[in-house]
């Protein structure tokens, strides 16, 4: 990324400054400076703080004999000099920025156990500058009405009545939908990501589908053409001209990755990588159980629960929204119209529920259409022969908002148009 903000050349030029005051204390080492110079130049600092138990700019340079070193000392002095104040807050921010250079390296040779490990190395790392700040009400008042009339990025969805319940998708909140199989979760989650990919950087990682058949529901679902029609091979020749077409006026931020058993992780570093040169507000997760956990050797229920928590960080930590696809339970489906599900249905683990700033959850019932439908199937043997798929068919979306942290819960509906491989609401 252009422009990008050095923060080891600030924190070393620091370090000089700070004449070895708490230097042990933070935990550095010469393999934090990814750039072999600055390495050489921290390395001089720690000879001369186990010698002398401290150091001087004058000392440093003198140890310096390279032209290079002396060039690259004098610039992050020339940075960083008379400011060790700030070593407590710019070291985090360093760490953090060598994690993501590592993790960027480690993904291009696909190196997942060293993704993991560089990971939680840092959050280990980064323990030792948390404190506790002492109250102060009426500042964190202050604070909290400055964000009030100010209030952060809400990104709106392409559905109305999802927006009435939420407001919109906040950065760094994790949002999860969850829908038994075959309910049409990656449907609502394909239609939430392309609406979204209109004004905002949006990722969909697929560990399910293929992006081919991901994106020719995009053609079904904003072109009118029957899915069926797509699949088979049958496409008319107007059909062509209108993807044809499409392609050409395609305008939207749309990335879709489709690796499959990607950890939290990898999902890390891709989002790293697309930042570099574009800005990304959310990824969709399709779906969450199917994230590779970082400890393989621990039962289901804490695996499911360490990815989710590890989503929730990477809301924070990059400062997008999250939403999390993900199963619930098969015996939420006991046949009933009215069988919605609840919170506790997530499949594998109560973390989830725990997690997530917003809980949408999916289920389809029949409307007065099905049912007739149905009863004219089951009348007629030779229709009932011929259309036996159709039997209990569904065509009412149910989306039901159960946990939000922001606001209301409440739910609505919309006709299941699985035709075109998307919902409307109604």
């Amino acid at each position: 990324m252009v422009g990008v903000f050095d923060w080891s050349e600030y924190v070393l030029g620091a370090l000089v400054d700070s004449e070895g005051r708490g230097f042990d204390q933070w935990g550095l080492t010469a393999d934090d400076w990814l750039d072999g110079r600055y390495a050489a130049i921290f390395q001089a600092l720690e000879d001369c703080f186990r010698q002398f138990g401290g150091f001087d700019w004058v000392s440093v340079r003198a140890r310096l004999r390279d032209s290079d070193l002396v060039s690259a000392f004098d610039l992050v002095y020339g940075l960083g000099g008379f400011q060790s104040k700030f070593l407590f807050s710019w070291i985090p921010q360093f760490l953090r920025q060598v994690r993501d250079k590592r993790v960027q390296l480690a993904s291009e040779v696909g190196d997942v156990a060293r993704i993991t490990e560089v990971v939680e190395a840092t959050e280990e790392r980064l323990k030792r500058f948390v404190v506790v700040e002492s109250p102060d009400t009426a500042f964190d008042l202050q604070l909290t009405m400055n964000e009030i009339l100010n209030p952060k990025l809400k990104m709106p969805s392409c559905l109305s009545r999802l927006n009435d319940l939420i407001v919109g998708f906040r950065p760094s909140g994790l949002y999860v939908v969850g829908a038994r199989p075959g309910v049409g979760k990656t449907v609502v989650g394909m239609q939430l990501a392309w609406g979204l990919s209109a004004d905002y950087g949006t990722v969909f990682f697929s560990l399910e589908m293929s992006k081919e058949q991901l994106l020719t529901r995009v053609y079904a679902s904003q072109l009118n053409i029957p899915l069926s029609r797509l699949e088979s091979g049958g496409v008319l020749p107007v059909d062509k001209d209108w993807m044809q077409q499409f392609i050409r006026d395609y305008d939207r931020k749309l990335f879709v990755s489709d690796t499959g058993g990607q950890s939290v992780a990898q999902l890390r570093a891709y989002l790293l990588k697309l930042k570099e040169k574009q800005e990304v507000r959310v990824a969709v997760v399709d779906y969450l159980q199917l994230v590779t956990a970082s400890n393989t050797r621990a039962n289901k229920y804490e695996q499911i629960s360490q990815i989710s928590i590890d989503l929730k960080n990477l809301a924070k930590e990059l400062d997008i929204a999250v939403i999390a696809l993900a199963q619930l339970n098969r015996r939420v489906d006991s046949g009933k119209a009215d069988d919605r599900p609840v919170a506790s249905d997530l499949r594998d683990s109560g973390q989830i529920e725990q997690d997530a700033d917003v809980i949408m959850l999916l289920s389809r019932e029949q409307n007065d259409d099905d049912k007739f439908r149905d009863d004219r199937i089951n009348s007629d043997p030779q229709q009932r022969k011929l259309q036996g798929d159709l039997l209990g068919y569904k065509s009412l979306m149910v989306v039901d908002v159960v946990k939000n942290r922001h606001g209301r819960t409440g739910m609505f509906k919309a006709k299941f148009d699985g035709d075109y491989s998307r919902i409307v609401e109604l």
